[in-house]
């Protein structure tokens, strides 16, 4: 479970919330915003932050929810290579 304390110019923006959903990655983690995140820092709904550790320290940035459009360019792409994916799966690559 990770604690996040997020501070803003506007007091009644501060806010405490305990995260779950936190999914690893090679070089650091990935969380879903939560409503109250998403209101707090202006960002639209589905953004993510993403930690990563860097020279002994933690940076942290928010990736922006994925547009309509970049959502049917990677479906696309994935049904097109359906088979090759397989196939690394498959090999463990």
């Amino acid at each position: 479970m990770l604690w996040l304390m997020l501070d803003s110019p506007n007091k009644e923006a501060t806010m405490s919330a305990s995260l779950t959903n936190i999914q690893p990655t090679d070089s650091g983690w990935v969380l879903d915003m939560t409503p109250e995140m998403v209101r707090v820092a202006g960002v639209e709904p589905g953004s993510v932050i993403v930690f990563y550790l860097h020279d002994g320290t933690v940076s942290v940035f928010i990736l922006p929810a994925p547009t309509d459009k970049l959502r049917v360019e990677v479906h696309e792409i994935a049904t097109e290579f359906a088979g090759a994916f397989a196939e690394m799966k498959r090999r463990g690559d």
